[in-house]
């Protein structure tokens, strides 16, 4: 890479082998020039024994920059390599903010691990605490940079093929944390309430499309057909991220009922695509949408405040508009990646 910094002149994308198939598919989504290179040991041990590998690599390729992703096994292995370049790392959430509650061993590596990088990049201003409680050195090496949502992502909402129905739609991890099954029981009230308010006109019908794997796929079919939703609940499963912009651009309303979140990735590339979104007040949530402006946060736990929201959005298709039009601005306007994220980005590196 250039040490100036104004752009890349090549990028080395060092992984695990199991992560061939991610890897391939984000260097095909990328403008710049990338090389993959593969490390011998797989995980979990191959943090630890890969690190004579790594500096192999290193050494060879001589980069300017080594930027390590998860302050966890890639920020351990990227402290115990040689390098005396310009090391970063990125805390993406969950590193910082639920595995150092594990164990004080934990907690021990993740602190070695957050001192050992020159900078330190977080995506959400939630996560902040956290890292100062474990490093409170870190007040003068750390930057908020955001996920960035790039150019494909900005698709129009499809108002011809949402006419006739209400797509509602979720593109996660099928897992309690993210609160699937909170939707799901919310759509039963929805149903209900429908079915009671003689609304059907406004729409044909109503569907909840459910996008991803996950541990809780049997479970959650299980809650669908004890609340016979079966008609008006699909999971759809893995869908490639390629795919995402054309879905969202056909829904009318995405959840995000999440437990517990450090950033909404999801609901940021929701409202690029004109999506107005209910999702849940905690975490680094609220500050990727705007509250009444281009959705509604929510309490979690209370599924009749969720209904509420859902119902104001299907009933008020005038509003449902004008919040698709400002989540399309506030995203393009704060969370655009070359914009935003990348303008970032290169303003603190080129500090050094």
């Amino acid at each position: 890479m250039k040490s100036n910094i104004h752009h890349f002149k090549k990028v080395f994308l060092v992984c695990f082998f199991e992560d061939k198939t991610r890897a391939q598919k984000l260097k095909l989504n990328l403008i710049i020039n990338v090389e993959i290179i593969y490390l011998r040991y797989p995980k979990p041990y191959g943090y630890l024994l890969n690190v004579l590998e790594l500096n192999k690599v290193l050494k060879e390729i001589k980069p300017d920059i080594l930027h390590v992703h998860y302050a966890t096994g890639m920020g351990t292995l990227g402290r115990l390599c040689n390098f005396n370049g310009l090391k970063i790392l990125s805390i993406l959430g969950s590193d910082v903010l639920l595995i150092p509650l594990r164990s004080k061993i934990l907690k021990y590596l993740v602190t070695k691990n957050l001192e050992n990088y020159k900078h330190l990049f977080y995506t959400s201003k939630f996560m902040k605490p956290s890292i100062l409680k474990l490093y409170p050195e870190s007040i003068n090496k750390m930057t908020r940079l955001p996920y960035g949502i790039p150019n494909k992502f900005f698709k129009k909402k499809d108002e011809y093929n949402t006419n006739d129905k209400f797509v509602i739609t979720i593109i996660k991890r099928v897992d309690p944390i993210y609160g699937i099954d909170i939707a799901i029981k919310v759509i039963s009230l929805f149903k209900k309430w429908l079915k009671k308010s003689k609304l059907n006109n406004t729409y044909k019908y109503f569907e909840l499309n459910i996008f991803g794997n996950g541990n809780y796929v049997k479970d959650y079919k299980n809650l669908v057909n004890k609340l016979d939703l079966e008609k008006e609940v699909n999971f759809k499963g893995f869908v490639d991220n390629s795919l995402v912009p054309e879905i969202l651009s056909k829904s009318n309303l995405t959840l995000n009922l999440s437990r517990s979140e450090s950033f909404g990735v999801f609901v940021l590339e929701s409202q690029a695509c004109g999506v107005p979104v209910i999702a849940s007040n905690i975490g680094g949530l609220p500050e990727t949408m705007l509250d009444n402006k281009t959705g509604y946060l929510v309490d979690p736990d209370n599924l009749e405040q969720i209904l509420e929201k859902i119902k104001i959005l299907y009933t008020d298709k005038k509003l449902n508009k004008q919040f698709s039009e400002n989540a399309r601005k506030f995203v393009k306007e704060t969370y655009d990646w070359e914009k935003n994220s990348m303008k970032v980005y290169y303003k603190t590196i080129s500090k050094f």
